[in-house]
């Protein structure tokens, strides 16, 4: 099987990796409190995450529609 190169759009993959690596280390850093709830830290992002509506909001289909048309 040959293997296809794809371009893609070097800024926006590289603020993805960013927000990757942001999420992973503040799931690492905030893990849920030792009696099983979340800190407060978490409660206050969720909800804030929350306030955002579903339409500013894409899927992941059409991420990757954006990422393989570049």
């Amino acid at each position: 099987m040959e293997t296809e190169s794809i371009p893609i759009n070097t800024e926006n993959f590289n603020r993805l990796l960013s927000d990757v690596a942001l999420i992973k280390e503040m799931l690492i850093a905030n893990q849920v409190a030792s009696e099983g709830g979340l800190t407060d830290w978490v409660k206050k992002e969720l909800a804030e995450a929350r306030q955002i509506p579903d339409s500013e909001n894409i899927s992941l289909e059409e991420l990757e529609e954006q990422i393989l048309a570049k």
